[in-house]
């Protein structure tokens, strides 16, 4: 299967390290507007900073670009008939994921988006242990430096849209954003914030994330009628307390051959070869919107 790459900054150069070193699939091109991040490619690499002149026969194209650039690409591609992995998230506005996801059902082509994170171990475990309970509530954190590539978006649509969309696929059903509130950054972004979630059945999610600390800190808790599951994203680790018994157990997580980008591309190409042509929800995308809206209008009134 002959892959390309959109975009060769901070997320592309990992996918770049990723599938130049994959047996199984081979990486024909990269495509990127600023020349000079190409010079250092392998020289076996045909090389493009315009993806209109692109002139290369491939099956597939993982878009790695800056958010305000994925629905152009995309849908170029898409139309040529060649399948698309987008990294997270999949357009800055409803308007262009839906024009997208239209597209990719019209050409029968698979649209994928880079939810990295539901491919860490220990998601995936806590995942499985789950399935037979009960959730009551979900509590995640997630925090880190802000991050220089990122301007115009803010800390819900670029880190906090993981945990939304890690809460949607634990409890598979419908929520709704009962409050979010935040502060902004220079940008006039939200910095930090603070989001609920609720399903009808009463079932709560309390999301917190920010761009305030040097420290890179990613933890979930879920509570069930039964246990509470602490879990971390980066240190891959999982403790299960018994809410009977007060009993505290670690539950082991398998690492795997493979880490979560090499995961990544291989289920996107495992849905190219058994024409699994499926368009990903878009509810995490509405709620990061709905929210960060939210958050920037509070803090225009106060």
């Amino acid at each position: 299967m002959k892959f390309a790459l959109a975009g060769n900054g901070k997320m592309g150069k990992l996918h770049y390290s990723h599938l130049i070193e994959r047996k199984d699939l081979e990486l024909v091109a990269v495509i990127d507007p600023n020349e000079k991040t190409l010079i250092s490619l392998d020289e076996k690499i045909k090389k493009y900073t315009d993806f209109e002149n692109f002139d290369e026969k491939i099956d597939a194209l993982i878009v790695a670009t800056p958010t305000k650039y994925h629905e152009k690409i995309t849908n170029h591609f898409l139309k040529k008939n060649v399948h698309i992995l987008v990294e997270k998230p999949i357009a800055k506005n409803m308007k262009e994921a839906k024009s997208m996801v239209e597209t990719a059902k019209q050409m029968n082509r698979v649209l994928m988006i880079g939810y990295i994170e539901r491919h860490n171990p220990m998601i995936k475990t806590l995942s499985k242990l789950i399935k037979s309970e009960e959730i009551e509530s979900i509590y995640a954190s997630r925090w880190a430096p802000r991050p220089a590539r990122i301007t115009s978006e803010g800390v819900v649509l670029d880190s906090m849209i993981h945990d939304i969309d890690i809460v949607l696929q634990l409890l598979n059903k419908k929520v709704k954003m009962k409050d979010a509130f935040g502060n902004l950054g220079t940008d006039g972004y939200p910095d930090n914030a603070k989001i609920t979630l609720e399903t009808k059945d009463n079932q709560l999610a309390h999301l917190f994330s920010g761009w305030e600390t040097t420290l890179r800190h990613r933890t979930i808790c879920v509570t069930t009628q039964k246990n509470i599951y602490l879990g971390d994203y980066i240190k891959k680790t999982l403790i299960k307390i018994d809410k009977q018994h007060n009993k505290k157990e670690k539950i082991p997580v398998h690492l795997g051959e493979m880490d979560a980008i090499n995961y990544q591309i291989t289920k996107f190409k495992n849905n190219v070869n058994q024409k699994k042509y499926y368009q990903e929800s878009l509810d995490p995308l509405e709620i990061v919107l709905k929210a960060t809206k939210k958050i920037i209008s509070d803090n225009k009134n106060d």
